[in-house]
């Protein structure tokens, strides 16, 4: 994708002749979109939640972090007395 600057040029290097109140209109509407555009692109960042799901070695990771968990929790309350 084109940066801002290379379609606001492209856009001023038209042949087609327009009047000055139509060239800044349509100038105006293009550069609204694409910030638009990176706006919603920067916002639809993956969540750590994802991350996780998607990769192998995180899912373990978080497997064994929850059983690491529960058994702490239980050793920790004094219901398991012998780990044997």
């Amino acid at each position: 994708m084109k940066s801002a600057k290379d379609v606001e040029q492209s856009i001023r290097k038209l042949a087609v002749e327009s009047s000055a109140p139509i060239h800044c209109r349509i100038l105006d509407k293009l550069l609204r979109t694409m910030d638009k555009s990176k706006r919603q692109a920067a916002t639809e960042q993956p969540s750590i939640l994802k991350m996780i799901v998607k990769s192998k070695v995180s899912r373990v990771a978080a497997a064994l972090l929850v059983v690491s968990s529960l058994v702490a929790c239980f050793v920790l309350s004094g219901r398991v007395t012998d780990l044997k």
